[in-house]
C-alpha cells in the first residue's frame, strides 16, 4: 500500500502537480505491481493494466503481440527511470489546448509555469488526443475542417424549369 502512494507521488512530482511533502491526494491511489512478463523486473503498471493471469506462461508469439500492441498504457520503469503512457513520454500540454476557453472553464487558466503535463495518445490531421497525466483525463482537441464543399450537382436550377417541368 505504501508503494502505491509512492508511485502516485512520483506521477504528481513528474507532472508538477505536487511534491514529496504532499503524499495525500483526493484521488485514491491505484495498486501498482510488476509487469508480469519475463525480463520485466522494475517495470511497474497500475492494476487496471496488468495481465489478467500473471502465472500464465506466455508463448513467444503471445509475448511479442503483447509487447508490440501497447496493451499497457501507463508504466513506470525504475531501471530506465522513465514514465510513459502508451509508449509516449510526457510533455507540456500544447498552448492551443491550454488556452482554449472550454479547457480553462474545466481546469482553470494555465500559465507558462503551471501548464499541465500530458502524453500524446494519437495525432491525426484534424485532431490531437492527449492524456492529462496527473488528472486522469483525456482531451481530444479538434481543428476545424478548412476544405470547401464541392457540389457534384451540375443540373439546372428550379427557377429555370418551364412548362410541364415546373413544380
Amino acid at each position: 500500500a505504501d508503494a502505491d502512494h509512492v508511485f502516485e507521488a512520483v506521477i504528481r512530482i513528474l507532472t508538477a502537480k505536487g511534491s514529496l511533502h504532499e503524499i495525500t491526494s483526493d484521488v485514491a491511489p491505484r495498486h501498482w505491481s510488476t509487469l508480469a512478463l519475463p525480463g520485466s523486473n522494475g517495470r511497474f503498471v497500475p492494476d487496471t493494466e496488468s495481465l489478467k493471469n500473471p502465472e500464465e506462461e506466455l508463448s513467444f508469439f503471445e509475448w511479442m503481440k503483447f509487447m508490440t500492441s501497447q496493451a499497457v498504457e501507463t508504466e513506470i520503469n525504475i531501471q530506465l527511470g522513465t514514465y510513459t503512457i502508451k509508449n509516449n513520454h510526457t510533455e507540456m500540454l500544447d498552448s492551443n489546448i491550454a488556452n482554449d476557453p472550454e479547457f480553462e472553464d474545466v481546469f482553470g487558466p494555465q500559465t507558462r509555469f503551471s501548464r499541465k503535463q500530458c502524453a500524446r495518445v494519437e495525432t491525426t490531421a484534424q485532431r490531437q488526443w492527449v492524456r492529462l497525466v496527473a488528472d486522469r483525463h483525456d482531451i481530444q482537441f479538434w481543428m476545424g475542417d478548412k476544405r470547401v464543399a464541392q457540389s457534384a450537382y451540375t443540373g439546372r436550377l428550379l427557377d429555370s424549369l418551364t412548362g410541364k417541368e415546373e413544380w
